[in-house]
Protein backbone atom coordinates (compact mmCIF):
# COMPACT_ATOMS: atom_id res chain seq x y z
CA UNK A 1 0.00 0.00 0.00
CA UNK A 2 3.14 2.31 0.55
CA UNK A 3 3.43 2.64 -3.08
CA UNK A 4 0.44 3.43 -4.19
CA UNK A 5 -0.08 6.36 -1.35
CA UNK A 6 2.95 8.18 -2.82
CA UNK A 7 2.31 11.02 -4.84
CA UNK A 8 4.17 10.82 -8.43
CA UNK A 9 5.52 7.93 -10.45
CA UNK A 10 8.56 8.78 -9.24
CA UNK A 11 7.59 8.86 -5.35
CA UNK A 12 5.48 5.72 -6.11
CA UNK A 13 8.61 3.91 -7.91
CA UNK A 14 11.06 5.00 -4.54
CA UNK A 15 8.19 3.68 -1.99
CA UNK A 16 8.42 0.67 -3.77
CA UNK A 17 11.78 0.30 -4.05
CA UNK A 18 11.93 0.39 0.04
CA UNK A 19 9.10 -1.67 0.58
CA UNK A 20 10.96 -3.98 -1.82
CA UNK A 21 14.42 -3.97 -0.09
CA UNK A 22 12.59 -4.73 3.13
CA UNK A 23 10.96 -7.56 1.73
CA UNK A 24 14.18 -9.17 0.77
CA UNK A 25 16.08 -8.07 3.83
CA UNK A 26 13.53 -10.05 5.80
CA UNK A 27 13.76 -13.22 3.28
CA UNK A 28 17.10 -12.87 2.55
CA UNK A 29 18.15 -14.98 5.22
CA UNK A 30 15.65 -18.23 4.57
CA UNK A 31 16.12 -17.75 0.77
CA UNK A 32 20.35 -18.04 1.18
CA UNK A 33 19.61 -21.35 3.62
CA UNK A 34 17.04 -22.61 1.13
CA UNK A 35 19.80 -22.18 -1.47
CA UNK A 36 22.55 -23.77 0.07
CA UNK A 37 20.74 -26.69 1.29
CA UNK A 38 18.65 -27.75 -1.89
CA UNK A 39 19.36 -25.52 -4.28
CA UNK A 40 16.40 -23.68 -4.49
CA UNK A 41 15.73 -20.12 -3.09
CA UNK A 42 12.23 -20.37 -3.13
CA UNK A 43 12.22 -24.55 -2.48
CA UNK A 44 10.03 -26.36 -2.37
CA UNK A 45 8.46 -24.33 -5.12
CA UNK A 46 9.68 -23.54 -8.44
CA UNK A 47 12.29 -26.42 -8.41
CA UNK A 48 12.52 -26.96 -12.08
CA UNK A 49 13.35 -23.15 -13.08
CA UNK A 50 16.32 -23.28 -10.77
CA UNK A 51 17.41 -26.54 -12.64
CA UNK A 52 16.84 -24.54 -15.84
CA UNK A 53 19.14 -21.57 -14.93
CA UNK A 54 21.81 -24.06 -13.90
CA UNK A 55 21.78 -23.98 -10.10
CA UNK A 56 22.55 -27.59 -9.08
CA UNK A 57 21.25 -29.17 -6.12
CA UNK A 58 23.77 -30.65 -3.47
CA UNK A 59 24.83 -34.13 -4.09
CA UNK A 60 23.98 -34.64 -0.16
CA UNK A 61 20.49 -33.23 0.40
CA UNK A 62 18.73 -36.55 -0.56
CA UNK A 63 20.94 -37.94 2.46
CA UNK A 64 19.38 -37.93 5.93
CA UNK A 65 22.66 -36.88 7.50
CA UNK A 66 22.86 -33.38 9.27
CA UNK A 67 24.74 -30.37 8.66
CA UNK A 68 23.76 -28.78 11.56
CA UNK A 69 26.85 -28.02 13.43
CA UNK A 70 28.36 -24.84 11.60
CA UNK A 71 28.86 -21.38 12.73
CA UNK A 72 27.19 -20.73 14.99
CA UNK A 73 27.32 -24.41 16.37
CA UNK A 74 29.19 -25.40 19.83
CA UNK A 75 30.70 -28.94 19.14
CA UNK A 76 30.44 -31.70 21.64
CA UNK A 77 27.90 -32.90 24.01
CA UNK A 78 27.92 -30.30 26.83
CA UNK A 79 26.04 -31.04 30.73
CA UNK A 80 22.57 -29.84 31.28
CA UNK A 81 23.44 -26.93 33.28
CA UNK A 82 25.64 -25.47 30.44
CA UNK A 83 22.69 -25.24 27.88
CA UNK A 84 20.58 -23.82 31.37
CA UNK A 85 23.18 -20.74 32.05
CA UNK A 86 23.34 -20.29 28.71
CA UNK A 87 19.40 -19.77 27.98
CA UNK A 88 19.85 -22.66 25.47
CA UNK A 89 22.70 -21.09 23.32
CA UNK A 90 25.15 -24.16 23.85
CA UNK A 91 24.16 -27.21 23.35
CA UNK A 92 24.21 -30.24 20.77
CA UNK A 93 22.05 -29.07 17.61
CA UNK A 94 20.67 -32.01 16.68
CA UNK A 95 19.54 -33.08 19.54
CA UNK A 96 16.25 -30.93 20.79
CA UNK A 97 17.46 -27.59 18.51
CA UNK A 98 20.17 -24.60 19.40
CA UNK A 99 18.88 -21.08 20.33
CA UNK A 100 22.26 -19.74 19.37
CA UNK A 101 24.17 -16.73 20.69
CA UNK A 102 21.82 -13.80 20.03
CA UNK A 103 19.24 -14.15 23.19
CA UNK A 104 22.53 -14.16 25.35
CA UNK A 105 24.23 -11.60 23.19
CA UNK A 106 21.51 -9.39 24.07
CA UNK A 107 20.89 -10.02 27.47
CA UNK A 108 22.45 -7.11 29.03
CA UNK A 109 20.69 -4.34 26.83
CA UNK A 110 17.38 -6.62 27.59
CA UNK A 111 18.61 -6.32 31.56
CA UNK A 112 19.39 -2.62 31.27
CA UNK A 113 16.21 -1.63 29.25
CA UNK A 114 13.64 -3.80 31.78
CA UNK A 115 15.72 -1.98 34.94
CA UNK A 116 15.38 1.59 33.14
CA UNK A 117 11.61 1.31 32.54
CA UNK A 118 10.48 -0.80 35.22
CA UNK A 119 8.56 1.63 36.65
CA UNK A 120 7.04 3.66 34.00
CA UNK A 121 5.71 0.62 31.21
CA UNK A 122 3.62 -1.69 31.45
CA UNK A 123 4.15 -3.39 28.91
CA UNK A 124 7.81 -4.13 30.01
CA UNK A 125 6.69 -5.75 33.46
CA UNK A 126 4.67 -8.00 31.47
CA UNK A 127 7.00 -8.92 29.00
CA UNK A 128 9.70 -9.02 31.44
CA UNK A 129 7.27 -11.42 34.05
CA UNK A 130 6.06 -13.63 30.83
CA UNK A 131 9.98 -14.41 29.95
CA UNK A 132 10.88 -14.94 33.72
CA UNK A 133 7.68 -17.33 34.11
CA UNK A 134 8.57 -19.07 31.04
CA UNK A 135 12.10 -19.70 31.51
CA UNK A 136 10.96 -20.74 35.12
CA UNK A 137 9.23 -23.60 33.80
CA UNK A 138 11.51 -24.32 30.91
CA UNK A 139 13.90 -25.12 34.15
CA UNK A 140 11.60 -27.95 35.58
CA UNK A 141 12.07 -29.55 32.32
CA UNK A 142 14.57 -31.21 29.86
CA UNK A 143 17.00 -28.27 28.77
CA UNK A 144 16.47 -28.29 25.35
CA UNK A 145 16.39 -25.47 23.04
CA UNK A 146 13.09 -25.98 21.41
CA UNK A 147 11.35 -26.04 24.80
CA UNK A 148 12.59 -22.24 25.50
CA UNK A 149 10.18 -21.01 22.29
CA UNK A 150 7.55 -19.69 25.07
CA UNK A 151 10.44 -17.29 26.24
CA UNK A 152 11.71 -16.17 23.34
CA UNK A 153 9.05 -14.53 22.15
CA UNK A 154 8.51 -11.76 24.79
CA UNK A 155 12.39 -11.96 24.66
CA UNK A 156 12.96 -11.08 21.64
CA UNK A 157 10.33 -8.12 21.95
CA UNK A 158 12.45 -6.56 24.49
CA UNK A 159 15.70 -7.28 23.10
CA UNK A 160 14.49 -5.21 19.93
CA UNK A 161 13.11 -2.27 22.09
CA UNK A 162 16.60 -2.48 24.10
CA UNK A 163 18.48 -2.50 21.11
CA UNK A 164 16.22 0.75 19.30
CA UNK A 165 16.28 2.71 22.74
CA UNK A 166 20.11 1.83 23.01
CA UNK A 167 20.65 2.75 19.25
CA UNK A 168 18.37 6.44 20.11
CA UNK A 169 20.42 6.65 22.95
CA UNK A 170 23.79 6.59 20.97
CA UNK A 171 25.56 8.53 18.54
CA UNK A 172 24.99 7.52 14.95
CA UNK A 173 28.80 5.46 14.85
CA UNK A 174 27.79 3.92 17.67
CA UNK A 175 24.13 2.66 16.97
CA UNK A 176 25.40 1.50 13.44
CA UNK A 177 28.29 -0.55 15.35
CA UNK A 178 25.27 -2.41 17.83
CA UNK A 179 22.85 -2.51 14.74
CA UNK A 180 25.90 -4.42 12.79
CA UNK A 181 27.15 -5.95 15.65
CA UNK A 182 23.41 -7.55 16.36
CA UNK A 183 23.00 -8.35 12.56
CA UNK A 184 26.48 -10.39 12.81
CA UNK A 185 25.19 -12.34 15.28
CA UNK A 186 22.03 -13.41 13.63
CA UNK A 187 23.84 -14.45 10.73
CA UNK A 188 26.45 -16.07 12.48
CA UNK A 189 23.56 -18.26 14.26
CA UNK A 190 22.58 -19.28 10.96
CA UNK A 191 25.13 -21.63 10.49
CA UNK A 192 24.28 -23.10 13.72
CA UNK A 193 20.59 -24.37 12.45
CA UNK A 194 20.39 -25.83 9.11
CA UNK A 195 19.31 -29.44 9.01
CA UNK A 196 19.14 -31.98 5.82
CA UNK A 197 15.29 -32.88 7.24
CA UNK A 198 13.64 -29.35 7.66
CA UNK A 199 13.14 -28.25 4.19
CA UNK A 200 11.55 -31.93 3.73
CA UNK A 201 9.55 -31.39 6.57
CA UNK A 202 8.36 -27.69 5.16
CA UNK A 203 7.90 -29.46 1.63
CA UNK A 204 5.74 -31.93 3.25
CA UNK A 205 3.58 -28.94 5.01
CA UNK A 206 3.46 -27.50 1.95
CA UNK A 207 1.91 -30.31 0.43
CA UNK A 208 4.64 -30.67 -1.68
CA UNK A 209 6.56 -33.68 -0.69
CA UNK A 210 5.17 -37.13 0.34
CA UNK A 211 5.19 -37.92 4.32
CA UNK A 212 6.20 -41.48 3.67
CA UNK A 213 9.29 -40.49 1.61
CA UNK A 214 10.15 -38.20 4.21
CA UNK A 215 9.73 -40.95 6.46
CA UNK A 216 11.58 -43.40 4.79
CA UNK A 217 14.76 -41.13 4.47
CA UNK A 218 14.95 -39.89 8.06
CA UNK A 219 13.01 -42.10 10.29
CA UNK A 220 15.68 -44.36 11.76
CA UNK A 221 12.50 -46.48 13.06
CA UNK A 222 10.62 -46.64 9.60
CA UNK A 223 12.32 -49.81 8.42
CA UNK A 224 10.53 -51.95 11.58
CA UNK A 225 7.04 -50.05 10.69
CA UNK A 226 6.41 -53.25 8.49
CA UNK A 227 8.01 -55.89 10.42
CA UNK A 228 5.77 -54.81 13.36
CA UNK A 229 2.54 -54.41 11.68
CA UNK A 230 3.31 -58.26 10.27
CA UNK A 231 2.92 -59.18 14.14
CA UNK A 232 0.29 -61.18 15.20
CA UNK A 233 -3.02 -59.20 15.89
CA UNK A 234 -2.59 -58.53 19.76
CA UNK A 235 0.92 -58.15 20.09
CA UNK A 236 2.05 -55.83 22.39
CA UNK A 237 5.78 -54.17 21.31
CA UNK A 238 7.74 -52.52 24.32
CA UNK A 239 9.80 -49.53 22.90
CA UNK A 240 13.22 -49.33 23.53
CA UNK A 241 15.61 -46.09 22.66
CA UNK A 242 11.57 -45.60 20.53
CA UNK A 243 9.75 -42.43 21.84
CA UNK A 244 7.72 -42.01 19.28
CA UNK A 245 4.48 -43.91 19.25
CA UNK A 246 3.50 -43.00 16.33
CA UNK A 247 3.09 -45.02 12.59
CA UNK A 248 2.96 -48.76 14.73
CA UNK A 249 -0.19 -50.82 13.56
CA UNK A 250 0.30 -53.13 16.92
CA UNK A 251 0.14 -51.74 21.01
CA UNK A 252 2.88 -50.52 21.93
CA UNK A 253 4.64 -49.38 25.49
CA UNK A 254 6.27 -46.13 24.82
CA UNK A 255 9.16 -44.97 27.21
CA UNK A 256 9.98 -41.49 28.36
CA UNK A 257 13.14 -40.71 27.78
CA UNK A 258 14.50 -38.63 29.73
CA UNK A 259 13.52 -41.08 32.52
CA UNK A 260 15.33 -44.51 33.39
CA UNK A 261 14.73 -47.24 31.30
CA UNK A 262 11.93 -49.94 32.27
CA UNK A 263 14.31 -52.80 31.33
CA UNK A 264 17.34 -51.37 33.65
CA UNK A 265 14.68 -50.74 36.23
CA UNK A 266 13.39 -54.54 36.01
CA UNK A 267 16.86 -55.65 35.59
CA UNK A 268 17.87 -53.83 39.19
CA UNK A 269 14.99 -54.80 41.05
CA UNK A 270 14.46 -58.53 39.64
CA UNK A 271 16.07 -61.52 40.87
CA UNK A 272 17.07 -63.08 37.62
CA UNK A 273 15.93 -62.71 33.58
CA UNK A 274 13.22 -64.86 34.44
CA UNK A 275 11.67 -62.58 36.67
CA UNK A 276 11.96 -60.03 34.48
CA UNK A 277 10.08 -61.57 31.36
CA UNK A 278 7.55 -62.18 33.68
CA UNK A 279 7.18 -58.28 34.79
CA UNK A 280 6.82 -57.54 31.07
CA UNK A 281 4.49 -60.68 30.47
CA UNK A 282 2.06 -59.26 33.59
CA UNK A 283 2.00 -55.57 31.29
CA UNK A 284 0.66 -57.84 28.29
CA UNK A 285 4.72 -57.41 26.73
CA UNK A 286 5.00 -59.98 23.82
CA UNK A 287 8.05 -58.45 21.42
CA UNK A 288 10.87 -55.63 21.80
CA UNK A 289 11.88 -53.50 19.60
CA UNK A 290 15.21 -51.88 20.21
CA UNK A 291 16.38 -48.46 17.96
CA UNK A 292 20.25 -48.47 18.29
CA UNK A 293 20.77 -44.82 16.74
CA UNK A 294 18.01 -43.84 19.23
CA UNK A 295 19.80 -45.30 22.32
CA UNK A 296 22.86 -43.75 21.58
CA UNK A 297 21.33 -40.42 20.72
CA UNK A 298 18.85 -40.72 23.94
CA UNK A 299 22.23 -41.11 26.12
CA UNK A 300 24.19 -38.31 24.91
CA UNK A 301 20.80 -36.08 25.94
CA UNK A 302 20.32 -37.11 29.37
CA UNK A 303 24.34 -37.69 30.13
CA UNK A 304 24.36 -41.07 30.30
CA UNK A 305 27.36 -43.58 28.73
CA UNK A 306 24.81 -46.01 27.63
CA UNK A 307 21.27 -45.98 27.30
CA UNK A 308 20.68 -49.26 28.84
CA UNK A 309 23.40 -48.41 31.87
CA UNK A 310 22.93 -49.96 35.37
CA UNK A 311 24.03 -49.14 38.61
CA UNK A 312 25.48 -51.86 39.80
CA UNK A 313 27.42 -55.19 38.23
CA UNK A 314 24.75 -57.83 39.12
CA UNK A 315 21.97 -55.80 37.30
CA UNK A 316 24.32 -55.57 34.12
CA UNK A 317 24.72 -59.66 34.39
CA UNK A 318 21.06 -60.23 34.81
CA UNK A 319 20.13 -57.49 31.96
CA UNK A 320 22.25 -59.71 29.46
CA UNK A 321 21.39 -62.82 30.17
CA UNK A 322 17.72 -61.40 29.77
CA UNK A 323 18.35 -60.60 25.91
CA UNK A 324 20.01 -64.25 25.44
CA UNK A 325 17.62 -66.41 27.59
CA UNK A 326 14.73 -64.81 27.37
CA UNK A 327 14.21 -62.91 24.24
CA UNK A 328 13.77 -64.97 20.91
CA UNK A 329 15.21 -62.94 17.64
CA UNK A 330 12.66 -61.98 14.88
CA UNK A 331 14.20 -59.59 12.99
CA UNK A 332 17.53 -56.99 12.62
CA UNK A 333 18.31 -54.76 10.09
CA UNK A 334 20.76 -52.02 10.80
CA UNK A 335 20.97 -50.71 14.37
CA UNK A 336 17.37 -51.82 14.41
CA UNK A 337 16.34 -55.30 15.94
CA UNK A 338 12.96 -56.90 17.04
CA UNK A 339 12.94 -60.11 19.75
CA UNK A 340 9.82 -61.83 20.85
CA UNK A 341 9.48 -62.63 24.55
CA UNK A 342 9.57 -66.40 25.07
CA UNK A 343 6.57 -68.20 26.51
CA UNK A 344 7.06 -68.37 30.28
CA UNK A 345 7.38 -71.66 32.40
CA UNK A 346 4.98 -73.03 34.77
CA UNK A 347 7.92 -72.60 37.38
CA UNK A 348 7.90 -68.80 37.11
CA UNK A 349 4.15 -68.42 37.60
CA UNK A 350 3.26 -67.22 33.96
Amino acid sequence: LAPLRSRGPAGRLRNALWVALGAITAFGPWALRNLLLTGNPLYPYLGGLWALLGIPVPADFTSPQSVAGGLGAFPGPLPPLSRVLSLGALGTPAHGGLVGPLFLTLLPASLWFVQRNWRGSLRVRALAVGVVLAFAGWLLGPPLGRYLLAGLVPLAALSGMAVAAAVERSGRGVGLALVGAVLFVGLWNLGGSPDRVWPHRMAVALGQESPETLLRRYLSSWPAVERVAELPPGSRVLLVAESRPMYWERDVVVEDPFHRPLLVELAEGSPSPDAMAAALRDRGVTHLLLNGTEARRMARMVGRERFLETTSPGARERLGRFFGEELEPLWSEGELSLWALRPGSPQTGS
